[in-house]
């Protein structure tokens, strides 16, 4: 489940507003604010400078935005006044249902000759989060408390927000990040995962549920640093029956330049839905920076194998050096017998340089077979040998008193028989 969507419809509480007052010059009755086009901005119950009752913040078509609840019941008094208070801070959607609900202190704080007035959020409560229908989206605690304060102007914008991730963040933690214990549900009500978030983002080891309550993928995100959320180190992806369909290996960490956070590294693996292996990739591994190698593997449902490609293997030219930009192929029938053996050409990574081209004037051209080609029926039996040159043009096909006797000589000596894939000019 991705965070951006869900939170993206949480409000942005830039109304949080929070003022300094000088001396004990407190709001002591109820306040109405207006904006510019005379639609309420917000509306407060004050009582020595705390807020007995409600607190309502709108926007400027009029529309609720934030709500601050503090009973008389919850307040502290000294000398007969209201000095700190526990309640709760909503916000809520255009359609005014309930986006997020969070338990909040308010008390009055003595700065030099001035008292300000202060909202803080603890660590040690539950905030949460919920859908327009209704049901609860998240829940969380916080690493440590957040204290809310600053002035009544620009504040209201920078100071303190919920973010569409759904921290709530100071500006003067936001270099540090925050982060919390996080629980995160599906809009059905269901359950969807837990784990750690920092600024927003997924961190740390999460496995992630689907609606019915069963595991649907586990693995590792990259911790804090990034503004980025990524997935690495090897994760397991599930269907809807819980059984394994897939495993990939991100990459995590060092190989410098030639890999980034995202990429597949070393093997992928994939499944059929009765978790049987299908498929076999190998991406360069880290360790390997300059070997940009590609093994494919592909498997039958009864697992026999049923293709292979290896970069590692390269074919051989008439002047006796390996071509660099091939690889081996080899396909096999169901019942396990070899179907086809030979080389294909791939395009460089990097391009070809002129010298290159002037060689193979193919060089760039897509995925060809190159070489020497064999194949066989599905009895096992060599029925065809055919030459392709480098542009993958059929050059020649040997004829079939040779390819019997090559057949011969291949049931004989079997995996010792030695293939001439050769490719000539």
């Amino acid at each position: 489940m991705n965070l951006k969507p869900l939170f993206v419809k949480l409000l942005i509480l830039s109304n949080l507003s929070i003022f300094a007052q000088t001396g004990r010059e407190y709001f002591n009755s109820y306040q109405e604010l207006k904006y510019t086009n005379g639609k309420s901005k917000e509306k407060a119950e004050w009582n020595e400078g705390l807020i007995v009752g409600k607190r309502k913040l709108f926007n400027e078509k009029g529309v609720l935005i934030e709500e601050h609840s503090f009973s008389k019941d919850s307040l502290v008094f000294k000398d007969g006044k209201p000095i700190k208070g526990l309640g709760t801070l909503k916000t809520f959607y255009p359609n005014g249902s309930v986006a997020s609900i969070i338990p909040v202190y308010e008390a009055l704080r003595q700065v030099r000759a001035e008292f300000e007035y202060e909202i803080s959020i603890d660590y040690d409560v539950f905030l949460k989060g919920y859908f327009e229908n209704g049901k609860p989206a998240y829940e969380f605690k916080l690493e440590r408390p957040i204290v809310l304060n600053g002035s009544r102007t620009e504040n209201y914008k920078n100071i303190n927000m919920f973010y569409p991730d759904v921290l709530l963040l100071n500006k003067t933690l936001i270099q540090d990040g925050l982060g919390a214990e996080i629980t995160i549900y599906n809009e059905d009500g269901s359950l969807n995962g837990k784990g750690k978030i920092h600024n927003g983002k997924k961190i740390g080891y999460w496995k992630l549920l689907n609606k019915s309550g069963k595991v649907e993928s586990e693995g590792e995100f990259l911790e804090k640093g990034l503004e980025k959320e990524y997935q690495v180190g090897k994760w397991k992806f599930y269907n809807e029956s819980g059984n394994l369909v897939k495993e990939v290996e991100y990459y995590k960490s060092g190989g410098g330049k030639n890999f980034k956070y995202g990429d597949f590294i070393n093997l992928n693996k994939t499944y059929n839905d009765s978790s049987v292996l299908m498929s076999v990739i190998q991406y360069p591994s880290v360790t390997d920076i300059n070997i940009y190698v590609d093994t494919i593997e592909l498997h039958y449902p009864n697992t026999q194998l049923k293709l292979k490609y290896n970069e590692q293997d390269k074919i051989e030219m008439f002047n006796g050096m390996p071509y660099n930009y091939s690889g081996k192929y080899e396909s096999y029938y169901s019942n396990g017998n070899l179907k086809e053996s030979g080389y294909l050409s791939k395009l460089p990574r990097g391009g070809a340089s002129e010298s290159e081209i002037a060689v193979n004037e193919c060089i760039m051209k897509p995925t060809k077979k190159i070489g020497r080609w064999f194949y066989f029926n599905e009895s096992g039996k060599m029925v065809k040998i055919i030459e392709y040159d480098f542009c993958g043009n059929v050059k020649s096909e040997l004829a079939d008193n040779k390819v019997e006797k090559e057949d011969s000589k291949y049931q004989s000596q079997k995996t010792n028989y030695k293939f001439d894939y050769i490719v000539k000019l």
